[in-house]
C-alpha cells in the first residue's frame, strides 16, 4: 500500500505522438479562452526569452520541502518529450533547479520544464537552451536530501491541478494543461475562437472597434451619462 507523502510512482500513460503533434501550433492564449481561462497557470515566466514552444506529456514532482533529490527522482521517471513539471511551494529562497541539472534534462531529451518555486543559474540554462519556466529565481541552492518528496501523484502547479500523463502547453505568453480525454473538445473549440479573431481582422485593419454599439449601450445603461 501506498502512503502518502512517500508515493514514486512508476511509468505513466502518455498521450500518443499524434496528439502531441495535433496540439502543437495551438497558442496558449488561444487554448486558455477555449477553456473559459481554466487550466492556465498563474504567477510562472519563462525564465529567458525568446523561448522556445513546450508541448509534451507531464511527470510531476512535489516538493513539497525543497530539495534536489526530488528532482533528480522525477528526472529518473522521464523518457524523451516529457515535461517536467515541480510544485516546490516552500522554495522562495531555494533552487530546486539549476545548471548542472538542466544540462542533464536537456541531454536526456525533455522537452521542458516548469518549476512552481525557485531555480537559480539562469544564464547557464539559457546555454544550454532548456525551455524553463518558475516562479521565483533566487541564488541559494535547496538542500540535496528531503525525506519529503512525491514523484508522479497529482499536484497543484501555478493554483491548476496537474496530473501525470496531463499535456503542458507553454509558450512566451505562459502555460496551460490539457486532459488528454478532452483534447478533441479542446482543439474544437480553439479551432471556434480563432475563426472569430480571422472574422474581425479586416474591420480591425480600418482602424474600428469591434462591438463599440453594444459597449456604450451597457455604459448608458449602468448610468454613464457621456458614454
Amino acid at each position: 500500500m501506498s502512503r502518502i507523502g512517500y508515493r514514486i510512482g512508476g511509468d505513466i500513460e502518455r498521450p500518443s505522438t499524434a496528439m502531441i503533434e495535433r496540439i502543437r501550433s495551438y497558442r496558449t492564449s488561444d487554448l486558455s479562452d477555449a477553456m473559459n481561462r481554466t487550466q492556465t497557470l498563474a504567477g510562472l515566466r519563462p525564465i529567458y526569452t525568446p523561448m522556445a514552444r513546450v508541448v509534451g506529456p507531464a511527470v510531476t514532482v512535489n516538493s513539497v520541502v525543497p530539495s534536489i533529490d526530488a528532482g533528480k527522482m522525477g528526472l529518473a521517471r522521464s523518457v524523451e518529450g516529457d515535461v517536467l513539471v515541480v510544485t516546490a511551494p516552500n522554495s522562495e529562497s531555494n533552487a530546486v533547479w539549476g545548471g548542472n541539472l538542466a544540462f542533464g534534462t536537456k541531454s536526456r531529451g525533455i522537452a521542458g520544464l516548469i518549476v512552481d518555486g525557485g531555480i537559480r543559474d539562469v544564464s547557464e540554462i539559457r546555454d544550454v537552451g532548456l525551455p524553463t519556466y518558475a516562479r521565483h529565481i533566487t541564488t541559494a541552492a535547496a538542500p540535496v536530501h528531503s525525506p519529503q518528496g512525491e514523484v508522479n501523484v497529482p499536484i497543484a502547479c501555478g493554483g491548476v491541478v496537474v496530473f501525470p500523463g496531463d499535456i503542458v502547453v507553454a509558450d512566451e505568453d505562459g502555460i496551460v494543461i490539457l486532459p488528454p480525454e478532452h483534447v478533441d473538445d479542446i482543439l474544437s473549440d480553439t479551432d471556434g475562437v480563432l475563426a472569430k479573431a480571422a472574422a474581425v481582422q479586416e474591420l480591425l485593419s480600418r482602424g474600428e472597434i469591434t462591438n463599440l454599439e453594444n459597449i456604450v449601450n451597457q455604459y448608458r445603461s449602468e448610468g454613464y451619462t457621456n458614454a
